[in-house]
């Protein structure tokens, strides 16, 4: 009987052994297992990151699986389509700011909320004011001009073109302006 226990004892130790030895190497297998599939994930997000603060021209490592590859092609393809849709628009912004500039007219662009979006210099000489400080506030607090004031409500209102005449009065001095507004 004695024998019988000790060999039970002995067969308990020897089985907690290895069973400690199993957990403790599963838990090393696991450790490195999810290193392995978190660092690539991590190395994503720090470029994910980059690109939203505009970093657009993140480096991107190879990854050591297809799929990560795969979406840090994606990223970068996206990224590489952002930064040229913001060089066209970059472009499209200055060509238009040139024309505007260039322009006799007077010429203001609203929001569709009525905020100050532009101002070419003409228009900034005519209702004497500076556009550049101003952008995005209410037009209507920049520029006190009841007619005009009527006349852009009421185009936001009929949604339609509007040419009139209308006269501005500065001062002592008294200007035929000629509207064309439309949405």
């Amino acid at each position: 009987i004695k024998s019988l226990r000790d060999n039970s004892i002995d067969f308990l130790y020897k089985t907690f052994f290895t069973a400690f030895i199993s957990l403790i190497i599963s838990l090393l297998l696991a450790y490195f297992a999810s290193k392995r599939i978190s660092n690539p994930i991590r190395k994503l997000q720090l470029v994910a990151k980059r690109y939203a603060k505009r970093e657009l021209h993140a480096f991107r490592e190879d990854q050591p699986w297809e799929e990560f590859e795969s979406l840090s092609e994606s990223l970068s393809k996206m990224a590489r389509e952002i930064d040229q849709q913001i060089s066209k628009l970059t472009l499209q912004k200055k060509e238009t700011e040139a024309v505007l500039a260039s322009m006799k007219e007077s010429v203001i662009a609203l929001s569709p909320e009525n905020k100050l979006l532009s101002a070419n210099e003409s228009a900034e000489k005519l209702l004497r004011f500076r556009a550049s400080p101003l952008i995005n506030e209410p037009f209507f607090e920049v520029v006190l001009c009841s007619p005009l004031q009527n006349l852009i409500k009421e185009t936001n209102e009929t949604k339609k073109e509007i040419r009139e005449d209308f006269v501005l009065s500065i001062g002592n001095l008294e200007k035929v302006i000629e509207f064309r507004g439309n949405q």
